[in-house]
């Protein structure tokens, strides 16, 4: 190894740089450790230039700290240690290493001194003490050993002189004179600033020895000697302020006495700052105990009194009765409360909240542009370029990417939010450095959910994160209206805003796949993760503690552990080391800060460690008790909260208005059949009316659970499911004991204020659309799109396809003749063909009469069960769809599923119909394009053969079975929260009051 000693202040990186272009490997961490380690093992004081006690240390190091410099001693020859300290430590070193090289780099020491006044604030004295002190105990301590002296003034004026000098020292070590170009251009003409004025005549006896090459050998007979075998009696008188001539005899001694007083007084101070600092810590503590406590308090009373006034308005909104509890009542009460809402519902609300017409969804053309602000905070994430990359890539051109580099934590956030409050941008969104975007509709879709929703500043959607394996809420948008003060920003969490819940939009499920937090960390980058998240679990830098913070970040630390076990990646490791070490406290807030070398400097040994290493390290500290208790207290419920949090979805009721074959229903049941096979319990609930006294099961699906209200009101249930909009079953969600909320939309645009009244009066945790063409009328929830589904096992392509016949065959589903089905313009559209000469017959099924005055041939199938429409699908040459409006077209996806080419619009069939790929794809309410797809089918039997075996292949991935997972793995990703629900089921309450509900 090769080591460098040089004083602080003393050009030691400038010196390392020219060995590193010689082909060496610098290192500063490894030796910096150590020597930490060594200094603060002197009297427990790591101020260096202060450093009695520290030649009992050197003379007889802990024998850790021996074995903490024997493993940092790098393999390689060619590998350089620098760092100031070495001249003092340098025994340390030189017992463990094996024939170490030692090149002694001299600077003016005004120069050195200068340097470290500018730079840090230290007193020019002092530094010039450093000096002399730092280069006796350079001389002194390699004294016998092979080296070299490098003067800076040379460094500077003849690098490449000294590149040759240092080759030919280190020669034999493998250096290699490749870069002496680079060296070059190194060179600095431009003479330093120095002064001798400043100097003791020691210091400028020593400066000049080395100046003119003459080495004080450290013998006897060496004028240098004396004080080079003991420097830090020097470094004692040095302390004092120093001054051109000492002078001698009794002022002399006096100015020594002087000086080591001075010393043992500072080592007092220092002491006495120490135990203060612990005593105000304790203090802090206990004080931020008490707000915690007293705080606790306050919640309590104002829970109660929220508790109390709610039960006293709901009790005079029943009629006098003494007392309704406001959030679980009793299950009569419930019962009753429900009947109460389905009642409202039909007598005013229905009419009240469908007397305005929906709008479809008109896209980005229809709604006010939004220019978009990208905000990346850089801090050397290994991640950094992907990041870049797939922002570059995102479709949406109202957008710009701003990024800030190399700012500490609290700063780089102040700073993003300060540029974005100037700009002319109306949205950000933040995407760190450390995440990268899987779709290039990112940014699209989230300005989708601002147009769309312009109640909202905030936008939180979880993405997938490398170290738990599952969602993390990783990215926030806020819109330029959002409530910001880099006054009152938080120092630890750092996004933190106390945006009102009703301005705030958390989505968990329906971005998780367009986004990846981490997907390479770094090693060090997965430490410095682990660490921030336990800082944020200690939070002893807040000024109240928040037990809900803590728990989320001992569950997900709690997860990566869990991942750690199953994969054994060894940066899933050094996060949950990181995180246990900072449980104990032994990190500061300061430390988190890219900017802030220390916590790269203390990784330095950790990064030596394997797999197992690690995992012991690990498993001993979670085996340990904290110092803080309060904290100790959430880290004991580490298991329980994860347990929550992962918790199987096992049980589902759903509820539905009834349970006959048109509305959708048939859905559910299939997804009760599917259910059942993953091993979750799936019960459709009805409430009692003069239809429903008594409970049983449909004669086609003999194997679904079918219950009363009666009978599962009162029971646990992991999740309450609701799809229907048109019955009021939506509103008595919230009597329900179920962990998560689901609301289901079956629906597109023209029902839509329905839907939006009845979900802004239950809050449900989470939203599935049923199709993309349904998710996209209601953007501004952020669904989750679960399409589907069709049964394949039924509907499937015949044995043996039937030669077309002598007029055309063209399918129709009527669907009981109501307007969004547009089965008016399925008949203009076979008028016309007619009209044309094109030889057609028109074939319908349906549950009701048809009676039609039409010129051409049409044959009614009534209604029909799930086999015969199979065989009507398989008999027809074209299936025509002409809905205006829809959630998802089960005829269309029965019809491509059964290998019928395919007329349709785009109502409930985007995810699966698409355009001369699938299906004709044709305008809504567009007759003349119904005729015009027609014909192409009719004229191009090629063209209809290759839509529909490209349309069987299609729809294959929307069986009931891929929904029935799709959907369970979107209600698991839902992150159930029982006490958030139970408030929020008591604010429904109070909103259903409102309504008249009573």
């Amino acid at each position: 190894m090769i080591i460098v000693l040089a004083a602080r202040g003393g050009g030691g990186g400038e010196l390392a740089h020219v060995l590193r272009l010689l082909g060496c490997r610098v290192e500063k961490s490894p030796s910096r450790e150590v020597d930490e380690a060594l200094l603060g093992a002197a009297d427990g004081v790591r101020e260096w230039s202060d450093p009695d006690g520290l030649a009992d240390t050197i003379a007889n190091p802990p024998s850790e700290l021996v074995d903490r410099a024997r493993r940092a001693l790098p393999r390689s020859p060619l590998v350089v240690f620098h760092d100031p300290r070495l001249c003092l430590t340098l025994p340390v070193w030189h017992s463990v290493a094996d024939s170490p090289a030692y090149v002694v780099l001299h600077r003016h020491p005004f120069a050195a001194a200068d340097t470290l006044r500018r730079e840090e604030g230290v007193p020019l004295s002092a530094g010039l003490a450093m000096w002399q002190l730092s280069m006796l105990s350079a001389l002194h301590h390699s004294r016998g050993a092979a080296r070299l002296l490098v003067r800076h003034d040379d460094l500077r004026r003849d690098p490449l002189g000294v590149a040759r000098a240092l080759h030919e020292f280190l020669g034999a070590r493998g250096t290699t004179l490749a870069s002496l170009d680079e060296i070059g251009t190194t060179a600095r003409d431009e003479p330093e600033r120095t002064s001798d004025a400043q100097l003791t005549r020691a210091q400028l006896d020593l400066h000049e020895a080395f100046r003119e090459r003459r080495w004080p050998l450290v013998d006897d007979d060496d004028p240098f000697g004396l004080l080079a075998k003991d420097p830090l009696l020097l470094m004692r008188r040095a302390n004092e302020a120093a001054r051109p001539d000492h002078g001698s005899g009794v002022a002399s001694e006096l100015a020594a006495e002087l000086g080591r007083a001075r010393a043992a007084a500072r080592h007092l101070e220092v002491r006495a700052r120490q135990s203060a600092g612990r005593l105000e810590h304790a203090e802090a503590e206990r004080a931020r105990a008490q707000r915690a406590l007293d705080d606790l308090r306050d919640v309590l009373a104002r829970e109660r009194e929220q508790r109390a006034a709610l039960e006293r308005q709901l009790a005079s909104l029943v009629g006098g009765q003494e007392q309704v509890p406001a959030v679980i009542a009793s299950p009569e009460e419930r019962l009753r409360l429900s009947s109460s809402a389905l009642r409202v519902f039909a007598k005013t609300l229905y009419r009240e909240w469908t007397s305005t017409e929906g709008v479809p969804y008109g896209g980005l053309r229809d709604a006010p542009p939004l220019r978009v602000m990208v905000g990346t905070l850089h801090s050397d994430e290994n991640e950094f370029e992907q990041c870049v990359e797939s922002v570059r890539k995102q479709r949406y051109s109202r957008m710009k990417h701003e990024i800030f580099s190399g700012l500490g934590k609290k700063e780089s956030v102040a700073t993003l939010m300060t540029a974005f409050q100037r700009s002319d941008c109306d949205l950000l969104i933040k995407v760190d450095a450390d995440m990268v975007l899987t779709s290039p509709d990112f940014v699209e879709r989230i300005v989708r959910v601002f147009q769309a929703n312009p109640g909202i500043d905030l936008l939180s959607v979880a993405i997938l994160d490398f170290f738990s394996g599952g969602p993390i809420q990783g990215i926030n948008a806020y819109r330029k209206t959002v409530e910001w003060s880099n006054e009152r920003q938080d120092s630890l969490f750092t996004d933190h805003t106390q945006v009102p819940s009703r301005k705030r939009l958390v989505v968990w499920p329906t971005f998780l796949r367009d986004a990846v937090h981490a997907p390479n960390p770094s090693p060090f980058q997965a430490f410095h993760f682990g660490v921030h998240r336990g800082l944020k679990t200690l939070q002893l830098s807040s000024a109240r503690y928040h037990a809900a913070r803590a728990e989320e970040q001992l569950a997900y630390l709690e997860k990566t552990w869990d991942h750690f076990q199953l994969r054994r990646e060894l940066r899933l490791g050094l996060a949950c080391l990181g995180f246990e070490l900072a449980l104990t406290g032994c990190y500061s807030l300061e430390q988190l800060d890219y900017t802030n070398p220390s916590l790269r400097e203390s990784f330095a040994p950790i990064d030596q460690l394997d797999v197992d290493r690690v995992e012991a390290a690990v498993v001993e500290l979670r085996s340990r008790r904290l110092q803080f208790e309060h904290v100790q207290r959430v880290r004991d419920k580490r298991r329980e909260l994860v347990a929550q949090h992962q918790a199987p979805v096992q049980a589902i009721v759903a509820l539905l208005p009834h349970t006959k074959v048109f509305g959708g229903v048939n859905r559910f049941f299939e997804l009760a059949r599917q259910f059942a096979k993953l091993g979750v319990r799936f019960v459709i609930a009805q409430p009692e009316n003069r239809e429903t006294q008594v409970a049983g099961t449909r004669s086609d699906y003999p194997d679904v659970e079918v219950k009363l209200y009666s009978e599962v009101i009162d029971q646990e249930w992991d999740v309450v499911l609701c799809g229907d909009a048109f019955g009021g079953v939506m509103l008595t969600m919230p009597l329900f004991r179920a962990k998560v909320m689901a609301v289901y939309l079956l629906n597109g645009w023209g029902r839509s204020p329905l839907n939006h009244a009845q979900i802004a009066a239950v809050n449900p945790d989470v939203i599935i659309a049923n199709s993309s063409y349904s998710a996209a009328q209601y953007v501004g929830y952020a669904p989750t799109v679960v399409p589907g589904g069709v049964d394949l096992e039924t509907f499937r392509p015949p044995p043996q396809r039937r030669p077309r016949g002598p007029r055309l065959k063209i399918g129709a589903y009527p669907g009981r003749r109501k307007p969004s089905k547009r089965f008016e313009d399925t008949l203009e559209a076979c008028e016309s063909l007619h009209a044309r000469g094109v030889p057609l017959e028109l074939h319908a099924f349906d549950q009701g009469p048809l009676h039609l005055d039409v010129k051409f041939p049409v044959v009614f199938h009534g209604a029909l069960q799930k086999e015969r429409v199979r065989e009507f699908f398989w008999d027809m040459d074209v299936m025509v769809c002409a809905e205006e409006d829809g959630g998802w077209s089960n005829p269309a996806a029965e019809a491509m599923a059964s290998g019928t080419p395919l007329v349709c619009t785009d109502a409930g069939t985007i995810d699966y119909a698409i355009h001369e790929e699938t299906a004709i794809v044709v305008p809504r309410r567009d007759p003349a394009a119904i005729v015009a797809g027609i014909e192409r089918l009719y004229r191009d039997p090629e063209l209809a053969e290759r839509l529909r075996i490209a349309g069987l292949a299609r729809i294959r991935g929307f069986g009931w079975p891929q929904v029935a997972r799709d959907l369970l793995d979107a209600l698991q990703d839902a992150r159930p929260d029982p006490e958030g629900r139970a408030v929020k089921n008591a604010l429904a309450l109070e909103r259903l009051a409102a309504l008249g509900v009573r």
